[in-house]
């Protein structure tokens, strides 16, 4: 925390000064670190700062930046699903000539048009961006457009398409064996593996990664529901139980309310597998408060099929 100690002591002395400029960067700095940590309800309100002075210091391009970061934090944190695409549109309004900026405003819509069973216009959504970042020839902007198509997929309940766009990725030329972004990109091949039951193939992948010490967050708490899964399918519960709790423990400290509700699905999948119904429905029941504060309809819809009763 020494990091944020600094910067919150060297905003004031900017604000005397009304260095807009330095002050951007201070505060998306200082929220960048938030959201790091898992704590994008803490960022947004440093992002709205940083905007505002980026717009003072008339920086477009701190602007565009501040906005992405701002983007990501909206889709992923909690701020509720019908909330977050109102703030999508008032900060990308009037961006329309900005080809990257309307990339990421597309690809933030498509993760939550997703989210509110909207699959068709999500798609629609994901293929523009695609196609955007693609025309700029931005590699990485491909592979995020393909993480958002994973997703949106997966919420369709479509985990067999999700799989295709992740190993069209894969396959193809953008991501090398030394890339970081591999390990991401593995791990979500193992999801879509084991929502259509091929644990086995699914184990693998984990295997493969040996595992993600040092990885961000999202990808050690799917490793953690892979690997969980897995080894309750193979009739390992203590193990499987232990693993999946981890993968909570470590979801449960951030205020990303779909990262934590997807460990909570994990870990009830193990208690019903090791017979345990009522700390299972206990797990799954507090997913589904999860899912119902951010507004992810489709993620519940989805759970409650897997769960009945």
């Amino acid at each position: 925390m020494k990091e944020i100690g600094e910067i919150d002591r060297a905003i004031p002395v900017m604000e005397e000064r009304q260095d807009d400029l330095g002050l951007t960067k201070a505060l998306q700095l200082l929220a960048s670190r938030y959201s790091r940590e898992g704590n994008a309800g803490t960022a947004e309100p440093l992002l709205q700062r940083a905007l505002d002075h980026a717009r003072r210091a008339g920086d477009a391009l701190e602007e565009a930046e501040v906005i992405a970061e701002f983007l990501t934090a909206l889709t992923v944190g909690p701020t509720p699903v019908g909330e977050a695409l109102g703030r999508v549109e008032e900060l990308t309004r009037g961006a329309e000539d900005d080809l990257r900026l309307d990339a990421w405003a597309l690809g933030a819509r498509s993760q939550l048009e997703a989210m509110r069973a909207r699959s068709a216009e999500a798609r629609a959504q994901v293929d523009r961006e695609q196609a955007i970042h693609e025309e700029l020839g931005l590699g990485w902007g491909v592979l995020l457009a393909a993480s958002h198509r994973w997703r949106i997929e997966m919420l369709a309940g479509r985990p067999d398409a999700a799989e295709d766009a992740i190993r069209a990725r894969l396959e193809g030329r953008l991501i090398h064996r030394d890339d970081g972004t591999l390990v991401s990109f593995d791990l979500l091949l193992g999801l879509a593996l084991l929502e259509q039951g091929r644990f086995s193939e699914a184990l693998d992948v984990v295997e493969r990664r040996g595992g993600v010490e040092g990885e961000d967050r999202q990808s050690y708490v799917n490793w953690c529901g892979i690997r969980a899964r897995t080894s309750a399918e193979r009739g390992d519960l203590d193990e499987a139980e232990r693993i999946a709790r981890d993968g909570v423990s470590v979801a449960a400290r951030t205020d990303e309310l779909n990262t934590h509700a997807e460990s909570l699905v994990h870990l009830g999948w193990v208690l019903r597998r090791a017979g345990d119904d009522d700390g299972a429905a206990a797990a799954i029941g507090e997913a589904q408060g999860l899912y119902g504060r951010k507004g992810n309809i489709a993620a519940a819809t989805l759970v409650r099929s897997s769960f009945p009763g």
